[in-house]
């Protein structure tokens, strides 16, 4: 198959893949999805789904080159953080965009991985709100470990932003009063 016509289908495909998205997690009016939630129907239009998967691989990106990446330096504490957003991971717990610009120095010289997200799942989702459940695996030197990102994410000024990220992965979990949520129990 030529060059042109692989990518021609591949993005064809990428958005037959997002319609099916759309139509199997959005609920009619009234109707209730078994295990739902009261109130947790998805109504995001394909333009909001688009530009959060676009936010996703901002985050990763911005991570894994830090202060060399595409976007800048600060992309990661102003396009993809919303001002009071919140990282949560088992070692650490980050508050406001003076804190979120320490996971990006961190990283800065860290260029030994990369975060790949993917199946992400719209839990709630409408207006300005969205709530996400997606997996993701971290590759480096030592192969790729997996993780799960539990995301709360909100749209200003026209922009869609993570508001809360609490990641689930593998290791000791350091308390942090100023996030509260148990990563313990986030995974089965």
């Amino acid at each position: 198959m030529p060059r042109k016509s692989f990518a021609a289908a591949l993005v064809v495909g990428s958005i037959v893949a997002w319609s099916g998205v759309a139509t199997t997690q959005d609920s009619p009016a009234g109707a209730k999805k078994p295990g739902s939630a009261p109130g947790s129907a998805v109504t995001l239009s394909m333009e909001d789904r688009f530009a959060i998967q676009e936010l996703f691989a901002r985050y990763s990106q911005d991570l894994d080159m830090g202060t060399d990446s595409v976007m800048g330096k600060d992309d990661l504490v102003t396009n993809v953080f919303a001002p009071n957003g919140v990282f949560h991971d088992p070692s650490l717990c980050l508050v406001g965009s003076a804190e979120l610009r320490k996971l990006v120095d961190h990283k800065s010289h860290a260029k030994n991985s990369q975060h790949w997200p993917n199946n992400i799942v719209f839990t709630e989702g409408s207006g300005n709100h969205a709530k996400t459940h997606s997996y993701v695996i971290v590759f480096s030197g030592r192969g790729g470990s997996p993780a799960t990102y539990h995301d709360t994410l909100v749209k200003i000024g026209g922009k869609w932003l993570i508001q809360d990220r609490e990641v689930w992965r593998r290791g000791e979990v350091t308390r942090d009063p100023r996030c509260p949520t148990d990563l313990e129990t986030l995974e089965p």
